[in-house]
């Protein structure tokens, strides 16, 4: 919430009035490349992009989620957007990973260069995503099974280059909160088909 001050001045005699406004300020929300990093992997790589899921996803349950986060991603039609897994993880484009990382984070999404180290989420072309499910933080603050999806649809959608929404859209990927759903929405959906 903002509050507001605002002045009134009446003929030669000044006088002051405080009138509190309550307004809430709003972001628009945020469409076509507005919607994307300066940076990503490259749409070569998204058409097809090699996979890897390392033990500790099937191991602490998030098998199901990162299935249906792809098959989400993959099923939007006129967006050229695949996956395939490729069981190693030299040759993968995304990696996916769950831990207890103890930060005070639910998912991560880390983009690498060529040479190994971050790459800058504003310019050029990712090498490597990781896509890390910080399950420790999830089971403390007793997240549900569909806060933990949509986490999952989350942090896949960064790594298909999509930032945060911070208007009160529905969208998987508002950068606080959630909409308590396990598909993308609209807005998600209509930026993905502009750019893939």
């Amino acid at each position: 919430m903002v509050v507001k001050k605002s002045s009134v001045v009446v003929a030669s005699m000044a006088v002051i009035s405080t009138v509190l406004v309550s307004s809430k300020v709003f972001a628009a929300d945020l469409v076509n490349a507005n919607a994307f990093f300066g940076a990503g992997l490259s749409t070569s790589v998204i058409a097809a992009a090699d996979y890897y899921e390392d033990p500790t996803i099937s191991n602490l349950g998030y098998s199901y989620y990162t299935a249906n986060a792809r098959a989400d991603y993959a099923a939007i039609t006129d967006a050229d957007i695949g996956f395939l897994n490729v069981g190693n993880y030299a040759d993968a484009e995304i990696r996916f990973y769950a831990n207890d990382y103890g930060d005070d984070w639910y998912g991560l999404m880390t983009p690498y260069n060529t040479s190994g180290t971050q790459a800058s989420l504003t310019s050029g072309t990712w090498y490597k995503v990781h896509v890390s499910l910080n399950n420790g933080q999830m089971v403390r603050d007793k997240l549900t099974n569909t806060q933990k999806h949509e986490t999952t649809i989350h942090e896949l959608g960064h790594a298909l280059g999509l930032k945060h929404q911070y208007s009160p859209t529905t969208s998987v990927m508002l950068d606080v909160g959630f909409n308590n759903i396990t598909d993308p929405a609209t807005i998600d959906i209509n930026n993905l088909k502009w750019k893939y």
